[in-house]
């Protein structure tokens, strides 16, 4: 999977080296100095990385804020914000310690997590002059960050054990909440920005983005790779941070927005 990931990547840098231009200035310019706007990002690789991960494909759209502020014809800078949420099912192994035996043993259990990630995303762009426009106009090329905080819930479970008379113990486990450390996000990506007549002020622009997290989620995404051991929080983190690799690593986004 790296090695897709550093295909990816090769290949998004150099189409955005063949798209950037020098900016010509006698291209119109509206003049406009914000952009606002909503809109939704999606991968094609979350159609098939469902069946590992138990999720519908479907409900993997990300909803999104923009705000893009162009203090040049060349260039603008932008903030986001995009929300994705996961329903997905684990089956971790639970330590756990036989009462009068006194030995350690370890229950696969299955149970149900709810995830929701926030990512802030920070990006600059490069318009360039290959659809004969400028900033607010036309194609672009972009690079930045993003930071992403998780918040997750696990359902509660119950496992049985027999004990040291053969009699049936069941232990319960609540259903938990945690949140993780703040991640983060390496972002390149390219796109179009096209308004809607000369004199409305709104606009539909469409992007291609990598966003590649970094940090620790595990050995990859196929089903025989999932984490089995390290406990329910640690398996519903590694899983749900992989998911959301796959929905960052190639996404597609549509924005609607105005400028004034």
């Amino acid at each position: 999977m790296n090695k897709q990931y550093t295909f990816i990547l090769f290949l998004l840098v150099s189409v955005l080296q063949l798209n950037a231009q020098k900016v010509r200035y006698n291209t119109s310019f509206r003049n406009y100095r914000v952009s606002v706007g909503a809109g939704l990002g999606y991968s094609p690789i979350m159609l098939l990385n469902a069946a590992p991960f138990n999720y519908k494909p479907w409900e993997a759209a990300k909803p999104s804020l923009k705000l893009e502020l162009t203090p040049s014809p060349k260039f603008s800078f932008n903030f986001g914000i995009q929300r994705e949420h996961y329903n997905y099912g684990i089956s971790p192994l639970i330590e756990y310690t036989s009462l009068g035996r006194g030995y350690t043993d370890y229950k696969e259990v299955n149970l149900g997590v709810k995830f929701t990630q926030i990512a802030y995303t920070f990006d600059l762009r490069n318009y360039t002059t290959y659809s004969g426009y400028l900033a607010p106009f036309g194609r672009y090329v972009m690079w930045g960050f993003s930071i992403n905080k998780g918040r997750y819930k696990t359902d509660n479970f119950s496992f049985s054990y027999e004990d040291e008379l053969n009699g049936l113990v069941t232990v319960n486990v609540p259903n938990d909440k945690f949140k993780t450390s703040s991640d983060v996000g390496i972002r390149f990506g390219m796109g179009k920005k096209r308004y809607n007549g000369k004199k409305l002020k709104t606009f539909f622009e469409y992007q291609l983005i990598l966003d590649a997290k970094v940090g620790d989620f595990g050995s990859g995404l196929e089903e025989s790779y999932l984490s089995s051991y390290g406990g329910s929080k640690r398996v519903a983190y590694e899983t749900g941070m992989r998911i959301s690799q796959s929905n960052s690593i190639f996404q597609f986004n549509v924005i609607y927005g105005f400028s004034f």
